[in-house]
């Protein structure tokens, strides 16, 4: 399996531009078609008058946003010199995720960094949420203070046998092929009727080895902390390269509203992670 055709989201130059630059690095992107997606998102004209702002200022507002994306867009060309391909897109910023899904639905997998939640991120972290929720591709989120390596050698799997993970997995299988290790991490695992199984991690083990795979299992006890940290406690010691794992296995407000595994995980992770939901 080889990953043909990868989409950047470019939303910010401070964070997009380093992701850009390790998307061109990693040898497992070396023959892809990549396409970074310049979004510019217009402030509604009914949301900003609400907002007590004139008709001349909304005008000039949306005039600014133009203007600065067509310079993002033609710096990108200059710096890609064809290499990459510049897709410059408008919309009103309510709809800006949905232009990103749409693109993402026509790609093998889309990449973004990870950036701190607040109020200056938002659009971009809100991006990252609906492409991996709503176009049914997985996502590779990269932190932004560690550049990721040119080979995923050793790659952990967080498996709890959901459909998400499954997704994860599935999708993950050009990274796994080429992994020199790969190790099936569960926390506080148990069987069920359809998941783990009694020995958790061990189909899916039998499975990736006929792939090719080096696989390893590690059943963890959590000792009563959450699984993300249980997860990244084992991503450092296993000195892991990848983190591979479903996402938002619960409805999106409720993760909103109380967390969870993935969030904390994008908030705290080291290493890359790929995500399926």
């Amino acid at each position: 399996m080889t990953v043909r055709d990868l989409l950047v989201p470019y939303v910010d130059e401070s964070l997009d531009e380093p992701a850009l630059r390790a998307v061109e690095a990693m040898e497992i992107f070396a023959d892809a078609h990549v396409a970074a997606l310049v979004i510019s998102a217009l402030p509604a004209p009914i949301a900003a008058a609400d907002a007590t702002m004139s008709a001349t200022a909304i005008a000039t507002v949306i005039s600014q946003v133009r203007e600065e994306g067509a310079r993002t867009a033609a710096k990108l060309r200059e710096r890609a010199r064809g290499r990459i391909e510049v897709q410059a897109v408008e919309s009103w910023s309510h709809a800006a995720v949905d232009a990103a899904v749409a693109a993402a639905r026509h790609v093998d997998l889309t990449i973004m960094a990870i950036a701190p939640r607040n109020r200056e991120t938002a659009l971009r972290n809100d991006i990252l949420e609906g492409v991996l929720i709503e176009s049914g591709r997985a996502v590779l989120a990269l932190p932004a203070a560690a550049a990721p390596p040119k080979t995923f050698a050793r790659v952990l799997i967080a498996w709890d046998a959901t459909r998400e993970a499954v997704r994860a997995v599935a999708q993950a299988g050009p990274f796994l092929e080429r992994a020199e290790a790969v190790k099936i991490v569960t926390v506080d695992a148990r069987a069920t009727p359809r998941g783990l199984g009694d020995a958790p991690g061990a189909q899916l083990a039998t499975h990736l080895a006929r792939h090719g795979c080096n696989v390893d299992i590690l059943n963890l006890d959590g000792q009563g902390r959450p699984a993300s940290e249980a997860i990244l406690t084992a991503a450092v010691d296993l000195d892991a390269d990848l983190i591979i794992m479903g996402a938002f296995h619960h409805a999106r407000l409720q993760q909103a509203l109380f967390g969870g595994v993935t969030r904390t995980l994008l908030e705290t992770t080291r290493a890359p992670l790929f995500l399926a939901h």
